[in-house]
C-alpha cells in the first residue's frame, strides 16, 4: 500500500496540473485517487453521459471523439501522459459532451468528484491551471471550426499535424515527429474530410520531401519550415 502511494505521488509530481504542492496535498490527494488501466478501444468516457471524475493520463493515449446528428464521427484531439480530462463534469452539472477513447493501452489516476472538489477548494493554483488548460482546449476547438469552413484541405491537414507537433520536441533542427501513430481513418476524421484524399495528400507530401511515415504510422516532419510555407 505504502509503495503505491509514493508511485501516486510520483506521478502526481511530474504533472503540470499539481506542480508546486507540499508534500501533505500530494499525500491526501494520493489517499483517495486510484489507478485504474483501460485497453485499446475502451471506451472511458461517452458523449451525454453522466460522468464525476478527474482522469489523468500516467501512460497510453486517449482520442477525444464528438459525433454528428447524422452519426458522423470528428476526432477532435489527442490527449497523452501528463493531461488529464473530466474536469468540465466536476465542475458543472452537464454530461460530457465528447467520448473519450483509448488509443493503446492506457494507465489512468482517477480522482473522484467531491475529493477534486476539496482539492481545488483551497488551491488556486489548480484552479488555475485546470481553466488555463480548459480554455487553451476552446480557443484550438474555435481553430478548428474556422479551418473546417474556411480553409483548404491541405492547409487543415498541415495545421493539424502541426498542432500535434507542438507536443514533441525536435528530433533535429528543423525537424518534429508526431508521437501519436495515425491511420489515414483518423486523419480524415480529425480533419473533417475522406480517406482517399488524406492518402493522396500524404503521398503528395512524402514525394516532395516534407514527411516521412514510419511503419508503426508515425509521421516524422523532415522540414518544418517548408511545410509552413506550402499554407501561405
Amino acid at each position: 500500500m505504502k509503495n503505491q502511494q509514493n508511485d501516486k505521488i510520483e506521478l502526481l509530481e511530474h504533472i503540470p496540473l499539481f506542480k508546486g504542492l507540499s508534500y501533505e496535498q500530494m499525500l491526501a490527494i494520493a489517499n483517495v485517487a486510484f489507478f485504474k488501466t483501460y485497453t485499446e478501444d475502451d471506451i472511458i468516457i461517452a458523449e451525454n453521459v453522466p460522468s464525476r471524475f478527474l482522469y489523468i493520463i500516467c501512460s497510453g493515449q486517449v482520442k477525444i471523439l464528438k459525433s454528428s446528428k447524422s452519426g458522423k464521427i470528428k476526432i477532435l484531439g489527442f490527449l497523452t501522459a501528463g493531461d488529464f480530462f473530466g474536469e468540465i463534469s466536476l465542475l458543472t452539472d452537464y454530461n460530457p459532451s465528447a467520448t473519450v477513447q483509448c488509443k493503446v493501452k492506457t494507465k489512468l489516476l482517477i480522482l473522484g468528484r467531491e475529493d477534486f472538489l476539496n482539492l481545488i477548494k483551497g488551491n488556486f493554483e489548480i484552479t488555475q491551471r485546470i481553466l488555463a488548460e480548459t480554455s487553451r482546449r476552446l480557443y484550438h476547438a474555435d481553430i478548428d471550426i474556422v479551418d473546417l469552413s474556411f480553409e483548404s484541405i491541405l492547409h487543415r491537414f498541415i495545421s493539424t499535424i502541426l498542432l500535434l507537433a507542438k507536443k514533441t520536441h525536435e528530433v533535429e533542427s528543423n525537424q518534429k515527429i508526431i508521437d501519436i501513430p495515425l491511420t489515414h481513418k483518423e486523419m480524415a476524421e480529425i480533419i473533417g474530410t475522406r480517406r482517399e484524399l488524406i492518402t493522396k495528400i500524404l503521398s503528395k507530401l512524402k514525394k516532395d520531401k516534407y514527411i516521412e511515415i514510419s511503419r508503426d504510422r508515425r509521421i516524422k516532419i523532415i522540414d518544418v519550415k517548408g511545410i509552413k510555407r506550402l499554407m501561405r
